[in-house]
């Protein structure tokens, strides 16, 4: 699997969005998929950055950090890319991903 830090990965959207205008298309059109990798923990060790390379914390981190990578490097799919433990797929389908939805739709005025 290849993977970028997302600093990385946000400035390859840019390449994206200049070669689409370049060729007539809206580069909102393009779906950005994004591998995330990490654990679920009972608390997060110091702040989230774009260099990081998995998101470690509770899922409010897993929450704020997806929800930024959506709004504002312009991510619209998340691939969990982890080892299938089941606790942390029960709370990322259960708890995560309809948060983020959530906050992501409310943020560009729509409803989930």
């Amino acid at each position: 699997m290849n993977w970028k830090p997302p600093s990385q990965a946000a400035l390859g959207n840019e390449v994206i969005d200049r070669a689409a205008r370049e060729v007539g298309r809206d580069p909102r059109e393009i779906r950005r998929i994004y591998n995330v990798t990490g654990v679920i923990t009972g608390s997060a060790r110091g702040p989230a950055g774009d260099d990081d390379e998995a998101i470690i914390g509770p899922p409010a981190r897993w929450i704020e950090v997806l929800t930024h990578l959506a709004l504002d490097l312009g991510f619209s799919s998340f691939v969990l890319a982890t080892d299938a433990e089941p606790a942390l797929l029960t709370t990322f389908m259960e708890e995560v991903a309809p948060a983020v939805r959530e906050r992501v739709a409310a943020a560009r005025g729509r409803s989930v």
